[in-house]
Order: C-alpha cells, then structure tokens, then sequence
C-alpha cells in the first residue's frame, strides 16, 4: 500500500527515478510519496464518513512541515505533544480549532502557548496538569477545553516501549480517579472538561484491543452520563499498525466496521489520532555503501546511514525491508550480511543476519517504511547532519527540508540573530536573556553597518527585566547610543517572544522608557506606549537665520514635529541634523518629524532618527508623535493612518481629555531571516 516500485530495475517513487533525486541531493536521504500520504488519509476519512469525526494526524510519527500541509489541506487536524509540535502545526496551517495536545508533562509555558492560539483541547493526562491549566486559563481570561485521558489497563501485541495503555505505564488516568474529575469539574471553573481520551499503544496490528478498550471507556460515559456529566467527544487514539516486514494488520475499513457500531450510539463526535498508517509507508531513506568488510564470523555493509538517521533497529530491533535502489540481475546471489552505519556504537546498525545481493562501495540502497518515526527520531548524535527530506508529487519532486551544514551543528552554540522589520524600519534582534553581549554598543556598531556587515536601523536586545518572569527590550542605535523606546522596534521585539515561544499572545515588558505592552492580532502587533510627557505646542527654532514653527513631545524619546505643505521638499537631512543638536534640545537631543497633513485620518510622515543621523524610513514613536501633535493643533483625529517613507501604513489611536492617555500603535512586524556572526560574546 504505498508508492515505491521498481520498474526496468530501477526504484521509483510515484514516477520519479530515486536516483535521479540522489544525484541531486546526496546521500543519506528521506523521500516521502505525497500520494502515499493523502491516499491512507482518505481510506480512513472515508472508513469514519458515517459518523461525526476528526481525524487529528499525530505529528510525532513525522513533523514535516510540508506532510503537515497536505493533510491540512485535505481537512485534518493535529494530534501534538509539545509547544514545538503547535508551532509546526500551525505553520503548516492546521486550524488551531483541529488541534488537541496530548502528553504527560506539559509545562506552564506550553500550556499558555496553546491556549493562546486557541486550540480546540487538551488531552489532560494528570490531575495536577488540570490543576494547572484551570489556573493558567484564569489568569489569562481564557477558558480551556479538555478531555481526561483514560488508561483502560488494556494489554496489546506490541513492543514493550510503544504501549501506552496499560496499568504500569504513565499515560493517563485509572477510571476511579478520572470520574473523580468529572464529577468534580466544578472545582476547575476555568476549563470545560468534555471529552474522553484513550491511547493503547504504537504499531497495533488487531481490532481486538481497540474493541475492548473502546467498550470500557463507551461505559465509563454511560456510567457519567447516569450522573448527569454532560460528554461531546470521544478521543480513540491511534496506533493502527502497517505492513514492515510480514505483519497482516487491519485495513481502515476493517477498523471503522468494528469501531463504528460501538460508538455511533453514544452520539459522541470521535476523534482518531492516527500518525504511522498515514506516513509509515509513505517514506524510504537512501543510503550509499561506503565499504564492505568481513570479521572471522560476520559480513559487513557500511553505509552513509547511521541510528542517528534511524533509530528504530537499534532502538526497537526494528525490521525494515532493504533493497539495492538497482535491483540485481536475476540470479544474482544473495549474501547474509549485517548492514550498519558509521556511528560509534555497537548498536548502530539498520539490519542484522540480512539476505542482500552483493554489494559494492557506491550502490544505493533503498530503507523502507520510515516515513513514521525515522527524520523525526533523528539527531546530530557524533555531530553528524541530518539529512535532507524530499516530497514526491507525480513527476515532480521538492526539497521540503535542506541536508543540514557544519553551520546548523552550531547552532545556539554561536551568535545567532534575526532580522525582522516592521513599518519600514529593519533591526537585528538577539536573545540576550542569559547576558552573552554584556556591551551592547559595540555590538550594535559592528553589526549594524549597511554594506559592511548584516545592517540595520537598530539592534534589539530582548532581556531578561527586573521583575520576575517579566522581559526587557533594549535598542542600540547604529552608532552605539542606546535609545530609551523605539515603537517599531518593541514590536518586533513581541513578534518576535511569542513567535520563539518566550513570550505569549498578550505581554508586558520593561524598557528605559517605562512598561510597555503589546498584543499579537491577525499576524500585526497592536503596542500600548508609554504615556506622552514634555508637550510644548509652541516652538519658535532658529536654524541659520531662518524660524520654523514646531512642536515638541516624548513618547518614549522626544520628537520635535514640524507641519508642513510637502514633505517631499523637506531638507530632511540638512535641518534635521541642526534641529536635533540645537541646544534647547540638549544633552538628549531630539527626533525631527516632517508631517503633512492628508485629511482628518491620514498623515504623511518623514523622520531624522537621533543615533542613525540621517532620514530613517519610518519611526514608531515618530508616528505616535506626529499623530498626537496633529491632533492637539485640531488638524486630526484618532486614530490617525500613518503613511511611512518605507511604504507601511501604521494606526495609532489615543484618547483626549484633559491628556494624552492610551496610546496605541498597531502594524506590521515581520521576520526576514535568521543567521549567525563571527564576533564573540565578549565584542
């Protein structure tokens, strides 16, 4: 049941050469069949199509971004054990509503992550785990949804590691305290506990255990719907078995004939968690054969392919089928040798006492079945690469991960940086929170170079803040000065915590300014400033003879705003250089914003940046500034649309009494790339 063939002795997948693929990406390598995926996906859709159900594909078997989306697509959702596993998930655009989370040991962090986007509920696996999202949900004003796995202490035919559901393992909860929860549900007032959770194991070959595991939990809900507990869902798991070796496992149309008539009276929608049979079968691994060698009792294959590509034989003694990607002649004679990879260990092998034609240094061979649990199990163990993975649609092919580089080895081990922007204005943003980059104005002038180094308006340190588990934001200008508040910069600096999984959707952090906070909505980021201090309406500059009528403000870093007809004919660069040094500015000196004025709701904005000392394409407190000033001299209104020199609109909204309070900026903040630079912590 997959998409693997040989045809005139040479191994396809779908209608693609392996080898051909090689040729261009090397050895070792995963090839998925995207055909392979979305057909087993759709016999158990269709197997469940007479009952309510959601088919949440488990992203531990394989997490491919790229495999993610297919099922998306095709209308799955995702069955997820760790923060890392949503991040991917919704990358790959599973709905959040289509996502459970399921594991024993979620943390604080995790769990915020997930209510935070919003997900449809948790599997809970412990009583303190509800305990903890009840309290997490609370403090954030959300409610969670949650289902309480059940561990129905039933034995299966399967490896040791992989089962799941009985009574010594550590999954789930034995019914008596289960009900329990659900009779006492009024004790966690923040979580809607509806639902009924059960997982047996991995690799399940029979309907049999499914069948009995399914009747205990079927009447443990009667038994809770007697007592007035109100149930939507029942979560069967996964753990559908496929084809390795010799195995005769059910189809999925023998599955839902022996589940469907269970389950279908309860009136419950179900929800199947199936990971391996949609994805077993779907991948190979090319390795090439480095050597061969003989020991007095044993013959030796080795291969480019190590347990650090699959772990399953070593770790599971694991049988995979292995074939030569050119198949032997007829006839050819069959060797028994153990085929082993180039790690240091005695357990590094993917095949013992194996019948293999002969083989020599260069031939290819093909590992089946390892679209489940072979990339996703892999490491960098011996500092090894992981290897690149390759999607196969018809006739087409697609690198949908890139073999790692010495570089990726280093990763977290050398200075890394990302480059985001947002409104118009680009910045180097670093997690500085365990204080690698102690001088931040050095770093800032190196970096921050355009044309000479990775170049930006700023470098944004993301910090560690004076109140406990509370983050800090620090900005550097180009040449070194430290700026006290940058509006686009501190979101940038929310995108950026919460895309990282440091920060959640809605946060507060310090900068020299004062507390700011910021909210993620609909991929921008709406920022609440500071409040604005040191107005004064009625400037008269003197610069060369010349007066020009200004005004002054401080949202975070003061701004002088100049009204005129035309921006495009401001002398942005000359004036704005002698207004920022005048001396009634000094020692701080001050921003120049150019504003003109489109209607009511609209203004055009111009910025010379103090520390850049030049024109700067945009400037988030310069919006906030000329925003404000605007409409004190009664030529806008809030919110005001911000139309900056780099092309972005940014809103910034207030409120007018007898003050400026409730200043809020919202635009965009996007990343652009990530990468490392060569200068030490101590630069």
């Amino acid at each position: 049941m997959h998409d693997f063939h040989f045809l005139d002795g040479e191994l396809y997948c779908e209608r693609v050469k392996v080898s051909d693929i090689v040729s261009l990406s090397g050895t070792p390598l995963f090839v998925y069949s995207r055909k392979t995926v979305s057909d087993h996906y759709r016999k158990l859709d269709t197997a469940f199509s007479s009952i309510s159900h959601l088919i949440c594909y488990s992203l531990k078997a394989n997490s491919s971004i790229a495999i993610c989306r297919i099922l998306a697509e095709m209308g799955s959702g995702a069955d997820i054990t760790s923060g890392g596993e949503l991040y991917k998930a919704r990358m790959a655009g599973v709905p959040s509503e289509r996502i459970v989370y399921a594991g024993v040991g979620k943390t604080r962090g995790e769990i915020e992550y997930a209510l935070d986007s919003g997900i449809l509920m948790f599997n809970v696996e412990s009583v303190q785990e509800l305990h903890l999202i009840n309290e997490t949900a609370g403090r954030m004003g959300e409610r969670a949804a949650a289902a309480i796995r059940l561990n129905p202490d039933v034995e299966v035919d399967t490896h040791d590691y992989t089962k799941t559901g009985t009574s010594e393992n550590k999954f789930g909860l034995a019914f008596e305290d289960a009900e329990k929860l659900f009779l006492e549900k009024s004790a966690f007032p923040n979580v809607d506990i509806t639902g009924i959770h059960v997982h047996i194991g991995s690799q399940i070959t029979s309907v049999e255990p499914y069948v009995e595991s399914v009747r205990k939990v079927i009447g443990f809900a009667e038994g809770l719907r007697g007592r007035g507990v109100e149930l939507k869902s029942l979560n069967i798991g996964g753990g559908l078995g496929i084809i390795y070796r010799d195995e005769k496992p059910s189809t999925a149309e023998e599955f839902a004939q022996a589940i469907v008539p269970l389950v279908e009276p309860t009136g419950l929608r179900v929800i199947i968690e199936p990971g391996r049979f949609i994805v077993g079968n779907a991948g190979i691994m090319v390795t090439k054969v480095l050597y061969t060698k003989k020991s007095p009792s044993r013959s030796f294959v080795v291969v480019d392919a190590g347990m650090n590509d699959l772990i399953r034989p070593m770790l599971y003694d694991a049988y995979h089928d292995i074939k030569p990607v050119h198949a032997a002649p007829p006839g050819a004679e069959d060797g028994v040798v153990d085929v082993v990879g180039p790690i240091c260990e005695s357990g590094d092998f993917l095949a013992k006492d194996r019948a293999l034609p002969r083989v020599k240094s260069g031939d290819l061979l093909a590992v089946f079945s390892v679209g489940a649990y072979g990339f996703s199990m892999a490491s960098n163990y011996n500092s090894r690469l992981r290897a690149a993975e390759i999607l196969v649609d018809g006739e087409r092919f697609t690198m949908v991960r890139e073999k790692e580089t010495y570089d990726d080895l280093v990763r977290g081990e050398t200075g890394r940086f990302t480059k985001m922007c947002a409104g118009g204005n680009d910045f180097i943003v670093i997690d500085n929170r365990f204080g690698n980059y102690p001088d931040g104005t050095v770093l800032a002038a190196r970096l921050c170079r355009r044309s000479h180094s990775i170049g930006a308006d700023g470098l944004l340190f993301l910090e560690k803040g004076q109140d406990a588990g509370r983050l800090k934001m620090r900005i550097f200008n180009p040449d070194g000065s430290e700026a006290e508040m940058c509006g686009n910069g501190a979101r940038c600096i929310a995108a950026f915590a919460y895309c990282k999984g440091i920060g959640s959707r809605k946060l507060n952090f310090e900068t020299l300014a004062g507390l700011v906070s910021a909210e993620i909505i609909d991929g921008e980021v709406k920022l609440k400033m500071s409040e604005p201090a040191g107005l004064k309406l009625s400037l008269e500059l003197s610069v060369d003879g010349r007066t020009y009528p200004a005004s002054f403000i401080n949202t975070g870093v003061p701004h002088t705003v100049l009204v005129v007809e035309d921006i495009e004919t401001a002398d942005v660069e000359s004036l704005g250089g002698k207004i920022r040094n005048l001396p009634v500015f000094k020692p701080a000196g001050t921003n120049v914003d150019w504003v003109e004025v489109i209607d009511t709701n609209r203004i055009r904005l111009r910025t010379y940046e103090r520390g850049v000392e030049g024109e700067t394409l945009a400037c988030g407190t310069g919006a906030a500034a000329s925003a404000i000033v605007c409409s004190l001299l009664g030529k806008t209104a809030s919110p005001v649309s911000v139309e900056t020199r780099g092309g972005s609109i940014l809103t910034v909204c207030f409120e007018r009494g007898e003050k400026v309070t409730d200043v809020y900026l919202q635009g965009d903040a996007r990343f652009v790339c990530e990468g490392s630079f060569d200068l030490s912590p101590s630069s």
